[in-house]
């Protein structure tokens, strides 16, 4: 099973293929996982890969050409058409099920968005699946402030 990881930090994978439980999924060849720079698709100096959304409004927006080109990369590796999964607060929450879903597959390609949001174009041409793991985040916060 594969999974092609697209973030903006893929340094912070890191400690999770070496270390702990995952470690041997990976050293036993059970999980293969990729990790891909976004930046190293983005074009110009700066290796820009956002911008303001259309229309105005706040925060940033995820540009579509960069997402495109390093899709394009990881599908010509790829011998099969593995969904591509946007983590997004607005999808459907990640659950176990769907987690047995992708344990019985090849695996999926995982989109790992910091920004408002990601250009339409993109999302429309491209993603598949969108999961939340908003449901986590605030089980966590939760726990927190129980703790303290």
């Amino acid at each position: 099973m594969r999974f092609d990881v697209i973030t903006l930090f893929p340094e912070l994978f890191q400690p999770f293929m070496t270390s702990g439980v995952t470690r041997r999924a990976f050293d036993s060849g059970l999980v293969e996982v990729k990790l891909w720079n976004l930046r190293d698709f983005a074009e110009g100096n700066y290796r820009r890969v956002d911008d303001r959304p259309f229309g105005g409004g706040p925060g940033m927006v995820m540009l579509a050409e960069p997402l495109l080109q390093c899709l394009n990369a990881i599908r010509a590796e790829r011998p099969d058409a593995a969904p591509v999964v946007l983590f997004s607060p607005i999808g459907e929450r990640l659950d176990h099920a769907g987690v047995a879903r992708w344990s019985a597959s090849n695996g999926a390609v995982l989109l790992c968005g910091r920004y408002e949001g990601i250009r339409s174009a993109w999302g429309t041409l491209s993603c598949r699946e969108g999961r939340s793991l908003r449901w986590y985040f605030s089980m966590l916060s939760r726990d927190c402030s129980l703790a303290c």
